[in-house]
Parts: structure tokens; C-alpha cells; sequence
């Protein structure tokens, strides 16, 4: 590294132009970022829900749908009729949608002396009140689910508009969206379901990166400011920063990677991150910087001081991240990839731009004896003494806090609830919660049933089995409604039979029909009465074979696809609480153990790749952190060559995790998957500050007292590791300014772990020095 330091000093003009042109190529592919905000695509594909999920959209033409309803206290009236009528065919013409189902053209099953009519519920909308009152009979005495076209209280009209499976979900939603906030009429109007909530995710996060950035540069400048109050001290780290995330983002930009849910908090992260070397460096500088010697003099002496710590920190705070990739979600995987990318731009940029500049500039006017700078050094002498003294106070004092956290650890709860995340107030989630009280729900189950050959599901065996499926989950708790092929097959058969409800069933495997023939009888042709025997399967091809003559062949095409081998149920919840979704799957899974054995049955839905992240997040949390761990000491050991120093590291790192885990049990704090993420970036970032303090107590003379060389380890890095905390800890904390109580969470969540690793740094690694420093593998 002497080497090193010694050819970036000596061309410091070729450094920088080599570092612009770089910066200028990243810069150019910025124009080419992407955003993916939808969290069920950075699902593992090979995890059942989401082959199911991704498999849905080979068979049936639309997936999603997105749920609007109107309201209104007089929705009935001809003039409102004709406005839900206006608003269905106008839903149905825009291009990236594939078929629309509401109160004004739901299809009405008739039997007819010919056999069957199929109809939609209105040809032209209701014109005064006889006509409204005809269509309400209608409506109503239909047989088919209306649970998410009507509400109960008849005063919100549902319209569920079914997205082609061809095009991105969030994409048709922003062109479903811009359609309704175009609507001009006096009903109010709300709309939710997965795309739309993605659509809104997506436009958060572009929020927050908007906003959240530009607070986070700010806060450096003035944390620099305080510290150096000079320029050089500003602009510098502040360079490495923007340099930093420049480079990282445009990566992503040139390997195609897009901005998704968890990637979008990077510049953030990056930002408070890539600041901390520069301080050390600079804080280092100036203390050097004396009458008489010479900017290259000084330069190659700190360069040579802090190349080893930088290095240290810097690699372990990469494989911190890295450790993401324990996790099977993608977008947290590549989290870790790009961070752990950005870090070592950083380090980079700090062992080269920094030097480079320094080289340049002229030494400062005012050595760093100024009288901010004599009362922090002051005040840590003051504090080491103090603890040394007190060293017995400080470790019941820490074995209490540790005490007191682990307290909280039965408290944390797992719920990744996506709508949470929004504010009360906003939009998103102002829609789903009113949409959600009065219809059967924009959350759904898929039972997904699937039989070895075609037309198996005009087995009466399997309909029956769905049919009795519907019934259960109808008696679920939070489960508003359910949709299958079986609905519709009741139906036909019950108007197949004048509309008795004896025959509103499924029909039995062979059944009894009744019918009349023409027989000659003294020499006279008369009706007769004849009964005879039908296979169920025959008759219920009939029924099919007679609706596609009278409605539309495809208008079960979402239910099954046209071999009849593989058929959908839906059932429409109203929640996506993971506790209710949970108790649900478990039922579900049990009800098709012991009941459904006519077909293969599988689930997935969007309640199934909600449980999904749920169990990955779980599953990511305990690995990541556990990788994370192993990585610090293996590189902190290899680096320190001391398998005593690479332990030492990750004991403040211990520390933080505990408090942050009991901060969570007690606060009320959520395990999600933003949340999760904490541990392993308060890992790779909170583990700088124990590198540095054991750098520098093992630099000093063995020969002095284990007291003395604590003492002047914390003089030498005490001031450096507190100004590096409080200036990243405060740049997480910008991210409580986010709009996703998620993101809020984990911006507090690091803010406190940067805090109490530096504590850990600063006062357990002191005490455990003053206890048992006399060990020489330390």
C-alpha cells in the first residue's frame, strides 16, 4: 500500500481525470435505470406459490385485477345506473385491460323452452324507477357471487377490472388509474388491489429517493462543516460520497438491474456509509498538518497511518452486505451485491481521490488546534479516565441493558403487512381499507385444481368437490366471497330445472331426467311422460355446450382453460395481516388433506406470496445475520492476523443487535422485510468503529500499562469513531422521513445500532481491554 499511496501522490492530476472519465461513463447509463417496485418479483422462482403464481399466466389470460367501487347514498337511481354503465364500457375498451365484471354487466343465466339464454344483466341502463326496481329483481335472485359488485348496504357499486396477463400489472394500473382520476361525476370513487398498490410503492419510492437523498447530502455538509470547519473537509468526503453512489447506480443501470423496493433506500445507505472513511482521513490530516511541512509529507503520512483500518473496515462493511444474499429474496440479494459495490467505490475513492486532492491543495492556514477540537479531545481524555476509574460501573451497567433487551425479544412480532406501510391518510391505503369493510376483498386465494386428462373438471366428482371447497372457505373468517367453474355449473343446472332449488347443486354422477317422447297409440300421436339415466359429466357438457351457444365462449376463460384440466378457485379476502393469512393456509391445507381427492389441488394468489416473503423474511433474518457474523471475524482475523481481535470485533456488533432486537419487542416494531434488513447493515457498518478502536490499541507500545494504551487508543480514535457515528447514525435517521412506516422503522432501527456499536466500540471493548488486556492473542 506504501507503493500505492506513493503513485497516487505523485500523479494526482492523472488520478482525478482517470476517476471523472469513469464517473462520466456511469454517469451516462444513469439515463437507462429502471424501477420494479413489485415485491412478489423478487420471489424465488422456484418456491410453489410462485411457480403456481407465474404458471397462472400460461393458462388463464388475466391474473390481476384491480377492484374500483363508486359510492353513493342514492346509487340505485337511473342517473348513477347510468353513470356505473358509462364507466364499465369505457373500463372495457382501454387497451391493457381484458375483461371488466359490474353490476351493469354481470352475465344473467336464464332456461328458456329452447334450453338457455345468456345475457349481460343491462342491453342499455335503467331510465326511471320501474326500471330500476326490474333490475334490482334481477340482481339480486341472479345465484352468482355479487360479494365484490354490491355491497351489503347497497350504497357502493364494486367494478372488478381483470388485467391482461401480456402486459406489467403496475403499467395497466397507471393506465386504469389516469382513467378514473379523469371520471367527471359526483360519485365517489376508490380503487385498490395489488397492482394498484405497487403503482403506488412505486411512486413512493421515487418520492422518497427524491427527497430523502438530497436531505441526506445536506446533513453531511453541515456534520462536515461542524467537524472541520473548512472547505477541503466538506468537499471531499462529500465528493467520495456522490462519486460513490454515482458509480453504484449507474452499474446497476449498464447490468440492467432496476430499482425495486429494497434497492431504492441504496443512495441512502451508500451516502451515510461512504462519508466515514473520508472523516477518519481528514480528521487524521489535519492533526498532522504543521508549520513547516509539506501537503505530500503530510498526505503520505496519514495515507500510511489509515490504509490498513480503511481497508479493514471498508472489506468487512462489503461482506456485511453480502451477507444479504443468505436471504432468497432477490431484490434484498442484490441490495447487498450493489452496497457491498458501493462500499468498496468508496474505499477507492478515499485511498486515491482523497490523497490525490490533498496532494494538491495547499496545507491549511489553521492547524487543528482549534478550540472545538482541544474540548473534544479534552472531553474524551476526560472520559477515558472516567471509565478506567469506573470500569466495574460500566460492565454491570452494560450486562443490565443486555438484560433488559433480551427482555423484549418475545414481544417481536413477524407481520409484513404491505398496506401498513402507508400512512393512515394516504390514498393507497384510504382506498383498500373502505373498499375492503363492504366487499368480499382485493386480497386473493387461489386454489388451483388440476386433473391428470382434458375435460376432467366436468367431472361431477371434481365440480362437487369445488363446490364444497367454496363452502368452506366461504366460512372462513376475513374471506368475503369466493369464484369458481362450480358457481356458474349450479346455476345452469338450476334454471335447467325451472328454477328449482332442489337442482341448485351440482349434478350427481349419473343422473335422473325427465322428459316426454311422441308414441303412436290407437292410431293417435300423444305425449309421454318417459324418465331415463344421463351420465352427470354428459350433462354438464351439455350445459357448457348450451351457454357457449348463448354467451361467449371465453367468458370462462379465468376460470378454466379451454381443455377443462385445469380449473381456479378464488376467494376474495379482505385482509393482508400475515397472522390471519397464516391461520387461513393452515385450514385450507388441511380441508384439501382430508376432503378434495378427485384432483391435484395447490395454492397460491396474492395471499400466498404474501406468506411466502413472510417465511423467506424469517428464514433471511437468521441467516444473513449468522453469515454476516462469520464474515467480520474470518476478514477482521485475517486482516488483524489474530483470531482474538477478529472475536473482539463483532462483540459491540452482539451488543447492538440485542438492544435493536429488544428496542423492537418493546417499541412494537414489526419484523418485515425492510425491517429485517437491519442486523446485517448495522453489521457491516457498525463494525468500522471496533476496527478502528482495536487498530489503535494495538499499535501502541506493549511495554506500557494495559490502562495507558486504553487511554491513548481512545484519545487517538475517540474523536474520529464519534463524529463517524453521529454522521451516519443521522444520515439513516433521514430515513424516518420516508413515507413507509417500513422504511421509517429501519431508519430508526440503524440509527440506534450505529449509536450502540459505538458505545460497544468506545466502552464494552475498553473494559474487556482493562479486564483481560493482558492476554497477547488480543
Amino acid at each position: 500500500m506504501k507503493n500505492y499511496t506513493k503513485t497516487i501522490t505523485e500523479r494526482p492530476w492523472l488520478t482525478i481525470l482517470l476517476i471523472f472519465l469513469i464517473t462520466v461513463f456511469f454517469g451516462w447509463n444513469l439515463k437507462n435505470i429502471k424501477m420494479d417496485p413489485d415485491i412478489t418479483s423478487s420471489l424465488p422462482k422456484n418456491i410453489p406459490a410462485k411457480l403456481l403464481y407465474d404458471r397462472m399466466n400460461d393458462i388463464f389470460p388475466s391474473r390481476d385485477f384491480i377492484l374500483i367501487a363508486v359510492e353513493s347514498d342514492s346509487l340505485f337511481s337511473p342517473a348513477n345506473l347510468q353513470t356505473l354503465f358509462k364507466l364499465t364500457e369505457d373500463l372495457e375498451s382501454i387497451p391493457d385491460v381484458y375483461s371488466v365484471m359490474s353490476p351493469t354487466n354481470i352475465k344473467v343465466i336464464r332456461g328458456t323452452e329452447e334450453g338457455m339464454e345468456v345475457k349481460s344483466i343491462l342491453d342499455a341502463p335503467p331510465q326511471n324507477a320501474r326500471q330500476v326496481e326490474a333490475y334490482k329483481q334481477v340482481l339480486y335472485h341472479s345465484d352468482l357471487p355479487i360479494e365484490n359488485i354490491i355491497s351489503a348496504d347497497q350504497k357502493m357499486a364494486g367494478i372488478m377490472v381483470f388485467l391482461k396477463n401480456t402486459v406489467k400489472p403496475e403499467d395497466a394500473a397507471a393506465e386504469v388509474m389516469a382513467f378514473v382520476d379523469n371520471v367527471d361525476s359526483e360519485l365517489h370513487i376508490y380503487i385498490t388491489g395489488k397492482p394498484i398498490l405497487t403503482l403506488y410503492l412505486g411512486r413512493g419510492m421515487g418520492r422518497d429517493m427524491g427527497v430523502l437523498f438530497p436531505m441526506v447530502l445536506l446533513l453531511i455538509v453541515l456534520m462536515l462543516f461542524i467537524s472541520f470547519r473548512n472547505i477541503r473537509g466538506v468537499l471531499l468526503p462529500l465528493g467520495v460520497v456522490l462519486i460513490s453512489v454515482l458509480w453504484t447506480i449507474g452499474l446497476m443501470a449498464f447490468l440492467g438491474i432496476p430499482i425495486s423496493h429494497s434497492t431504492n433506500m441504496l443512495p441512502i445507505l451508500l451516502a451515510s456509509i461512504a462519508v466515514a472513511d473520508g472523516i477518519h482521513i481528514l480528521n487524521n490530516y489535519l492533526n498532522k498538518a504543521r508549520p513547516g511541512t509539506q501537503p505530500l509529507q503530510v498526505t503520505r503520512e496519514v495515507m500510511q497511518d489509515l490504509n490498513k483500518p480503511v481497508i479493514i473496515t471498508s472489506v468487512t462493511t462489503a461482506f456485511g452486505f453480502l451477507a444479504l444474499n443468505a436471504s432468497s429474496i432477490g431484490s434484498v440479494g442484490e441490495l447487498g451485491i450493489f452496497t457491498a459495490a458501493g462500499v468498496i467505490f468508496a474505499m477507492f475513492f478515499s485511498l486515491t481521490f482523497i490523497p490525490a486532492a490533498l496532494v494538491l491543495l495547499p496545507l491549511p492556514k489553521k492547524a487543528l488546534k482549534q478550540s472545538k477540537s482541544r474540548w473534544m479531545n479534552r472531553a474524551v481524555t476526560a472520559y477515558a479516565e472516567f471509565l478506567i476509574s469506573r470500569k466495574s460501573w460500566f460492565a454491570v451497567a452494560i450486562l443490565l441493558i443486555v438484560l433488559l433487551s433480551v427482555l423484549g425479544f418475545p414481544k417481536i412480532k413477524l407481520e409484513n403487512n404491505s398496506i401498513g406501510n402507508f400512512p393512515k391518510t394516504h390514498p393507497a391505503r384510504v382506498d383498500y381499507e373502505h373498499i375492503n369493510a363492504h366487499f368480499a376483498g382485493s386480497t386473493f386465494l387461489t386454489v388451483m385444481v388440476e386433473g391428470d386428462s382434458s375435460g376432467q373438471l366436468k367431472e361431477p366428482r371434481v365440480l362437487r368437490d369445488m363446490a364444497k371447497m367454496e363452502t368452506f372457505l366461504n366460512r372462513q373468517e376475513h374471506v368475503g366471497g369466493t369464484l369458481s367453474l362450480a358457481d356458474f355449473i349450479r346455476r345452469m343446472n338450476k334454471v335447467m330445472h325451472a328454477d328449482s332449488s332442489t337442482y341448485d347443486c351440482i349434478p350427481a354422477d349419473e343422473e335422473t331426467e325427465t322428459g316426454v317422447e311422441w308414441i303412436q297409440e290407437n292410431g293417435r300421436w300423444i305425449e309421454k311422460q318417459i324418465t331415463f339415466k344421463v351420465p352427470g359429466r354428459a350433462l354438464i357438457a351439455q350445459y357448457l355446450q348450451l351457454y357457449e351457444m348463448s354467451g361467449k365462449p371465453d367468458d370462462f376463460a379465468n376460470l378454466v382453460d379451454y381443455k377443462y384440466k385445469t380449473g381456479r378457485i378464488n376467494a376474495f379476502i379482505d385482509t393482508e395481516s400475515s397472522g390471519v393469512l397464516h391461520t387461513l393456509h393452515d385450514a385450507v391445507r388441511a380441508y384439501i388433506r382430508d376432503h378434495f381427492n378427485s384432483a391435484r389441488v395447490e395454492l397460491t394468489g396474492t395471499s400466498e406470496l404474501f406468506l411466502a416473503i413472510n417465511d423467506l423474511v424469517v428464514k433471511g433474518q437468521f441467516y444473513s445475520i449468522l453469515v454476516s457474523l462469520i464474515l467480520v471475524i474470518l476478514v477482521t482475523t485475517i486482516l488483524f492476523r489474530s483470531l482474538g481481535s477478529g472475536l473482539l470485533n463483532v462483540v459491540p456488533l452482539l451488543f447492538a443487535m440485542i438492544f435493536n432486537f429488544g428496542f423492537m419487542g418493546w417499541a412494537a416494531v414489526h419484523l418485515n422485510i425492510v425491517t429485517m434488513l437491519t442486523s446485517s447493515i448495522a453489521i457491516g457498518v457498525g463494525v468500522d468503529y471496533a476496527v478502528h478502536l482495536i487498530h489503535r490499541y494495538r499499535v501502541q507500545d506493549d511495554h506500557r500499562a494495559v490502562a495507558e494504551r486504553v487511554k491513548r487508543a481512545l484519545e487517538q480514535a475517540g474523536v474520529p469513531i464519534l463524529l463517524n457515528a453521529l454522521t451516519v447514525g443521522l444520515g439513516f435517521a433521514i430515513l424516518s422521513f420516508s413515507i413507509f412506516a417500513g422504511v421509517k422503522h429501519m431508519g430508526i432501527l440503524i440509527s440506534i445500532a450505529m449509536f450502540t456499536s459505538c458505545f460497544g466500540a468506545v466502552a464494552i471493548l475498553p473494559v474487556l481491554f482493562l479486564y483481560f488486556g493482558e492476554k497477547k492473542n488480543v
